[in-house]
């Protein structure tokens, strides 16, 4: 283990890693320890990623030395977002289990797949599942059932006998359109999470002396209730950034991130800014096809009319915009939903507004697209190219 990373955490910090380290020292001398699950938990600044980071180096470190197959995973990374899985090294939960979004039936695998991950996680001893505060009921089920499926252990083994660190904030984000893994429900035949997982908390703020005042404001109003009176502290520092001066005044913050209540308002925005930043805009329209039931034919329709969960129907864009990716294109690129950058060109699409057109894109972080910049050939070393896309 690396002496600096070691030295960098707290009391409550070591005793889950030792905790952790403990038990893959007695998994690598062949004891079979019995899995453990946890969920390790606290507010912002509190750590949690520095934790899986120090825990994944030093699990997969002491795992590794029994392992016969050097490309068998030990310690899986995984989370529910393709941000949150970029941000800790690892891939996507429905990647990283082959689980399809959008069928009931996500377990079901073919037999030649289900032997390519028996093989890829044959050695396989700890999932850590980052942003878990975003899991629901049946995906965690879907995890459980995927592991049993892989390990072929005993048939009611939790989770395969895998051990499980489950890291996130209940406060935090919701399921999306999910229940949340702690609810109880009278016809929860299935409940995975609140008789099975040990809960760890940390409370002792890590951040910079800068950073440190607002992740303990943001940990005072994590556990207030809409009711609940502000202290005169936290309502002065929330108010200091309340904005008196107007969209067009000089001192505007223009570039900041703004958040909206509703989308139309985002629309607005989004309009206002980008007359402002570009000179150039262009409009490209998407090409929408339906199906004729009698012959099977895909017929352009003259105007795109696709649904909120579809691709947008025109895609404003021009030099010097911001944007953001809302898919995932490669996780461990970095190319994942919710990536921000700014347009540095636009190729292609003049005469015709559907014409497919190649959009050059540098991000804000450096590492997103490192991959996909060493394959391009294009002059543009420090972006990345995205032409057209498909959706069903």
């Amino acid at each position: 283990m690396a002496i600096p990373m070691l030295q960098s955490l707290n009391p409550k910090q070591q005793e889950v890693f030792y905790f952790v380290r403990k038990w893959c020292m007695e998994t690598a001398q062949g004891k079979r320890p019995d899995p453990f699950h946890i969920f390790l938990t606290g507010g912002a600044g509190t750590g949690k990623s520095h934790l899986i980071k120090c825990i994944c180096y030093e699990a997969t470190r002491l795992l590794q030395q029994t392992q016969e197959n050097p490309d068998s995973v030990s310690v899986l990374l995984a989370a529910p977002t393709g941000t949150a899985a970029f941000n800790i090294g690892g891939s996507t939960i429905h990647h990283a289990f082959h689980l399809m979004c959008k069928t009931k039936d996500r377990e079901g695998l073919s037999e030649s797949t289900v032997n390519t991950m028996r093989a890829q996680y044959e050695s396989l001893k700890i999932v850590i599942v980052d942003e878990v505060s975003m899991v629901d009921k049946p995906l965690m089920k879907s995890i459980h059932l995927r592991l049993r499926q892989l390990r072929q252990g005993r048939p009611n083994a939790l989770f395969g006998n895998v051990s499980i660190l489950a890291v996130g904030d209940m406060y935090q984000v919701p399921p999306v359109k999910g229940i949340s893994l702690y609810k109880e429900r009278d016809r929860d035949i299935f409940n995975l999470w609140n008789p099975n997982f040990e809960v760890v908390e940390l409370e002792e703020i890590m951040r910079q002396k800068d950073d440190a005042a607002f992740a303990k404001l943001l940990n005072r109003m994590r556990v207030k209730r809409k009711k609940d009176k502000l202290s005169d502290e936290d309502d002065e520092i929330l108010s200091s950034r309340v904005l008196s001066v107007d969209f067009e005044a000089d001192d505007y913050p223009k570039d900041a991130l703004h958040i909206f209540t509703t989308n139309i308002a985002v629309a607005e925005h989004n309009d206002k800014m980008l007359r402002l930043r570009c000179p150039d805009v262009r409009c490209f329209e998407a090409s929408d096809f339906v199906k004729d039931p009698t012959t099977g034919s895909m017929n352009r329709r003259d105007l795109a009319r696709g649904g909120k969960d579809d691709l947008p129907d025109v895609v404003k864009v021009g030099v010097g915009a911001r944007v953001m990716l809302s898919r995932n294109v490669n996780v461990a690129d970095g190319l994942v939903n919710g990536a921000f950058g700014t347009v540095s060109g636009v190729a292609g699409g003049q005469d015709d507004a559907r014409e497919v057109a190649t959009v050059f894109v540098q991000f804000d972080n450096p590492k997103v697209g490192a991959l996909e910049r060493q394959k391009s050939s294009s002059s543009q070393q420090s972006t990345c190219q995205f032409g057209s896309c498909t959706s069903d």
